[in-house]
């Protein structure tokens, strides 16, 4: 029998070939996994970086910054507009709305142009709230500069409404109004000057004459009753159109005694879409009208 004699080369070199149980490598060692699995999963790990990545750079929405809006409203003559908003509470509410907004802000023109009975009306504190509601119909969430509302036929207002787009480069029109100054920059939101006070729909003003109806009037006696002389007939009332005149005295409205008391009494219990039924005295003769109450504004 042969004994086979190795040298010491020779054990160093089959130490070498000699497959390990220690150093052999787990299943999902990469360097078993074939080519495209490999460029699968640095794809993958590529994605979720970017993913990771994006996350961490967004930031979040930066809040309606209101003090350069109001002041870039009262740099452009906006007064009107500023003053309402300060008065309604609505520059506080703004700033605690993530930003950026768009506000069509009316010109001082365009608040001088509405009724006379409308402005008395809005002037009221009876009426701060609906001054609210008609700001609000103002405003847009987002950013839209004048060039960025072609093709855009309709914009959500913050209080739910929606308001029209007629939008060239001839010009934009929203609703009835057209953007007559665009693009005021306001700390990232954006400022259109409109030459027309935009109405909520089915929005009603409580008017600041006593009936409700349009009129100023002042108590006198006739025939031994007190009655309320219609001195003037209000710009955009409804007592006119319903046939009361300068000059007219009313001596009852729904069974009242027409006196300045009542007439405050009343007026709570009034809503726009009721009639108040009027007797009037008018050249010695007694006439009855029945005159819608309330206010539209216009």
């Amino acid at each position: 029998m042969k004994i086979a004699r190795f040298t010491g080369a020779a054990l160093v070199a089959f130490a070498t070939l000699a497959p390990s149980t220690a150093a052999c490598p787990e299943p999902d060692d990469p360097r078993f996994r074939s080519k495209d699995a490999r460029q699968a999963e640095a794809s993958q790990d590529a994605e979720v970086l970017s993913i990771e990545a994006s996350a961490d750079d967004k930031a979040a929405p930066a809040p309606v910054d209101t003090e350069a809006v109001l002041t870039e409203a009262e740099s452009a003559g906006l007064s009107t507009f500023v003053r309402a908003l300060e008065r309604t509470g609505l520059d506080e509410a703004l700033s605690s709305r993530d930003g950026p907004v768009t506000i069509f802000a009316p010109s001082d023109e365009a608040f001088a142009g509405l009724t006379e009975m409308t402005r008395n009306a809005l002037a009221s504190e009876r009426n701060t709230e609906a001054l609210g509601e008609i700001l609000r119909h103002h405003v847009v969430g987002g950013r839209y500069t004048a060039q960025g509302l072609l093709g855009i036929p309709l914009l959500a207002t913050i209080d739910g409404a929606e308001l029209s787009v007629d939008a060239s480069f001839g010009g934009v029109n929203i609703e009835n109004a057209t953007i007559i100054d665009p693009d005021l920059e306001a700390s990232g939101s954006v400022i259109h000057v409109v030459d027309q006070v935009l109405i909520p729909k089915d929005l009603r003003l409580v008017p600041d004459g006593p009936l409700m109806i349009g009129v100023y009037v002042y108590e006198v006696r006739v025939e031994s009753r007190l009655g309320l002389r219609v001195s003037r007939l209000i710009d955009g009332g409804n007592a006119g159109p319903a046939g009361v005149l300068a000059g007219d005295v009313i001596v009852s409205f729904d069974g009242m005694d027409a006196t300045i008391r009542n007439a405050e009494e009343a007026k709570a219990d009034r809503g726009y879409g009721n009639d108040v039924k009027l007797l009037i005295f008018r050249d010695g003769e007694i006439v009855e009208l029945s005159v819608p109450v309330g206010i539209i504004p216009r």
